[in-house]
């Protein structure tokens, strides 16, 4: 974290004001973590067709916003979890339909966390042929005996919004 306040300096100097607000931005989400009282929180989360790697990191492309329930679905739900608390974490990423009614899921091992903040990248790739009307993904924290939803995306189901005439 030393190298903040020399990226300030340089950032300040030089007088951008686009620069000023990514600053103002990255300093406002690092400092989340300093306050939160939870012991986990969902730093990002999106569904892509595909991961592709890149060096050390694995990047999603393209992310798909629709679908449709009479084509068979293939991709990959990537989640990334900011921990702030020590002790153990059981993940899980539940597929959810428009009656609220879990369809799938993935179930990660526990976590033994040790030393924080820790971030946690969950992968859960899936296939088949999804219910019509929409599809929620969301991510849930057991920790301590309670589970706790850190966040959801919801996919369209373009076909429903379909006029027949």
């Amino acid at each position: 974290m030393s190298s903040i306040p020399s990226l300030l300096k340089i950032l300040i100097m030089t007088g951008s004001d686009m620069k000023k607000h990514f600053l103002a931005a990255y300093l406002a989400l690092a400092a989340i973590p300093a306050f939160s009282a939870e012991p986990s929180y969902l730093a990002g989360l999106c569904f892509a067709e595909n991961l592709i790697e890149e060096g050390a990191f694995e990047t999603a492309k393209p992310v798909l916003p629709l679908y449709s329930p009479t084509l068979d679905m293939k991709g990959t739900i990537l989640s990334i979890v900011n921990i702030q608390k020590l002790g153990k974490h059981r993940f899980e990423i539940r597929f959810i339909d428009k009656n609220n009614n879990v369809f799938d899921r993935c179930l990660f091992s526990p976590r033994q966390v040790n030393k924080v903040p820790h971030v946690e990248t969950l992968k859960c790739s899936t296939s088949g042929y999804w219910p019509g009307g929409g599809v929620q993904f969301s991510v849930y924290d057991t920790y301590k005996g309670q589970t706790k939803k850190l966040g959801s995306i919801t996919l369209a189901d373009w076909t429903s919004n379909m006029n027949p005439d």
